[in-house]
């Protein structure tokens, strides 16, 4: 029974709806299209079904780190899982093929750049797979919010497969992208299971405001707990925590430009609750599954209602109460349309970029065609003085064109592989007895390091021959130049493939640069309508997704709005005045007012007060008290 799968692994009594139907659909050998919330648990809907069947589930992923810590998450419950990347050689990758067609694993996660490789075509036939899960599935379709073109290949595998049962997954589909993925996907009888995209413990509110900062200040000193705040760049990323941080906030900042440890460090710090505020870019959340996020603020409009839902999504998972803040400025309007046309280039500005890269890279017309190469962006955009964010933006387009793919940074070990005979090996230990012990060491310690690439630390190896780290680096560079050893140093660059070789020019012949950018225009004016609108905040989001919500939520800032228009303007007054002649002689906190004031109504004067802090008449520092501004 799939239900003792789930106590057994995940500690849980019974399935949220509609988990085991969809489980029960898949182990029945049907194609299967999930569209949950996030944090609704798609990922139990197919690794409680891959543990029951036979075989080795391929489950297909956009982000590398997203992989990571899932097989990570699962080899912690006991559970068999690898994922295949970009830093396995040839030999890594064939081993391990082995093992899942040997039945090593229950799952196997991989990109869906890996699809196009020759090597995994040629072992997909005999993997021995259960099914096929695609995770984050709206990024199959060019009219989602995060168009991979790697994943149109998923339906030739399928042809190359034709009794494999799929089940995709996705927390944010237009009914538009859902029926795109359907036929992309092949899944002409599939199961579709929707859930509702309300989640009624989240309050959505809109403020436009001239004073951005203090807004997003009073929101972390008004809501407790854990909170996560995104903003639209790095700079502004940085710039706000420190600011917040002088307010008295405790606070720190992630994006993708600190390097991996540091992102890590941050990561594990907010999420263990010793640091209780994070400001981020949209580089941060994916995967992360913290449950008591209390608020999640956005310090201008994202660029489509997906990415906010998504985003703000990452509040409230454990079902309390929480807030979804988005705040706007006076000029982002304009930089929104900015930021669309900035990320949608013209494709004469994409071949500049892609032209100067590949000599960048030193790559030769009709060459390249397979291989991997480290892109240090950089120093690529100081050498050709391009403005980094042109440059992504122009290698995404030319990703969306099916000519290079792209890895996200993210840590790769140093690994070594002994490239010469036994014989020859201890001749030079003969010759050369100085590293006699450091060779003696990693021949010990590193099993197997003579016949592929091995994982090593430099740190290790430095202390086992009482050297510093930067001293080992060099030897192992020598090694390398004298053919003893192939060495790969740890790397947390982000790297570019070559889907075909290096050509003339990129050509799009079905103008999809130009389908793409008007699809992010559109998506970006529903953001505005969004803000603009007079409708529910719940009802708005839920009609964006297809779904007719009958009642509103009654607790958005509409709603809100609208309780107010009804609320009697005297009676409004006559407990804002008593509020704030309380408040006059001393800092009070809420429960100390509500004490106070017992003789009014205690949800009315719940309401005024919640007004009052709108309205910034009133204000709640770091102790938690409210004062008069």
């Amino acid at each position: 029974m799939p239900t003792s799968y789930l106590k057994k692994y995940w500690g849980f009594d019974s399935f949220r709806p509609p988990q085991e139907e969809i489980i029960q659909s898949v182990l029945n050998g049907q194609d299967v299209l999930v569209m949950m919330p996030t944090g609704g648990g798609k990922s139990i809907c197919y690794q409680v079904p891959a543990l029951m069947k036979t075989g080795c589930c391929l489950v297909i992923s956009p982000l590398v780190a997203l992989m990571h810590d899932q097989v990570e998450n699962l080899k912690n419950r006991g559970i068999s899982a690898i994922y295949l990347h970009s830093g396995m050689s040839k030999t890594e990758l064939k081993r391990e093929y082995e093992n899942i067609r040997n039945g090593k694993y229950k799952l196997a996660y991989t990109s869906p750049e890996r699809l196009l490789s020759q090597t995994f075509k040629d072992h997909l036939p005999y993997l021995n797979l259960s099914f096929l899960a695609i995770d984050e599935a709206h990024c199959i379709s060019q009219w989602g919010h995060d168009f991979r073109p790697a994943y149109r290949e998923i339906g030739s595998l399928r042809e190359q497969l034709p009794n494999l049962n799929v089940i995709a997954l996705t927390a944010s589909a237009t009914p538009q992208v859902q029926d795109d993925v359907l036929e992309q996907l092949r899944m002409l009888d599939a199961q579709v299971f929707r859930t509702t995209f309300a989640r009624n413990n989240l309050i959505y509110r809109v403020r436009e405001t001239d004073d951005t900062r203090g807004v997003i200040l009073d929101l972390c000193l008004q809501v407790a707990g854990s909170g996560l705040i995104y903003a639209p760049t790095r700079s502004a990323c940085e710039k706000l925590c420190m600011w917040l941080r002088d307010e008295g906030v405790d606070c720190s900042f992630y994006h993708a430009g600190l390097p991996a440890e540091v992102r890590n460090q941050r990561q594990l710090d907010w999420i263990s609750n010793r640091i209780r505020v994070l400001t981020c870019t949209n580089a941060f959340g994916m995967g992360v599954d913290k449950p008591d996020v209390r608020f999640v603020a956005h310090w201008g409009p994202p660029n489509s209602l997906e990415a906010y839902y998504q985003e703000a999504g990452r509040a409230g998972r454990d079902g309390q109460r929480s807030v979804c803040e988005l705040v706007i400025g006076p000029s982002d309007r304009s930089k929104g349309e900015l930021n669309v046309a900035t990320q949608h280039p013209r494709l004469d500005r994409v071949n500049e970029i892609y032209e100067a890269m590949s000599n960048y890279l030193g790559i030769a017309i009709h060459s390249g065609e397979g291989h991997q190469y480290d892109l240090d962006l950089p120093d690529f955009c100081k050498k050709f003085d391009y403005n980094p964010l042109d440059v992504f933006y122009a290698l995404q387009a030319a990703e969306q064109l099916g000519y290079i793919s792209r890895s996200e940074a993210v840590v790769e070990p140093s690994r070594v592989r002994f490239i010469t005979d036994s014989t020859t090996l201890y001749d030079f230990q003969l010759r050369y007895p100085r590293y006699e012990q450091l060779i003696k060491f990693m021949l010990r310690r590193y099993a197997g390091i003579m016949d592929r690439a091995t994982v090593i630390s430099e740190s290790e190896l430095a202390k086992a021959v009482h050297a510093n780290r930067k001293d080992i680096h060099k030897v192992l560079n020598q090694f390398e130049k004298i053919r003893l050893i192939e060495y790969h140093e740890q790397t947390d660059l982000p790297k570019v493939r070559y889907v075909h070789g290096r050509t003339q020019a990129i050509i799009d012949p079905d103008q999809r640069l130009k389908t793409l950018g008007d699809t992010a225009f559109s998506k970006w004016k529903s953001v505005v309508h969004y803000v603009d609108s007079e409708q529910c905040r719940m009802q708005a989001i839920s009609s964006y997704f297809g779904e007719d919500l009958k009642e509103e939520c009654g607790q958005c800032d509409i709603c809100n709005l609208r309780k107010r228009n009804a609320f009697s303007s005297s009676l409004y007054q006559e407990i804002r005045q008593k509020v704030e002649f309380l408040l006059s002689q001393s800092p009070h906190s809420i429960r100390a007012i509500l004490e106070e004031l017992r003789e009014v109504d205690r949800d009315e004067l719940s309401m005024v007060l919640r007004w009052m802090m709108d309205d910034r008449v009133i204000r709640m520092r770091e102790d938690h008290k409210l004062r008069l501004r």
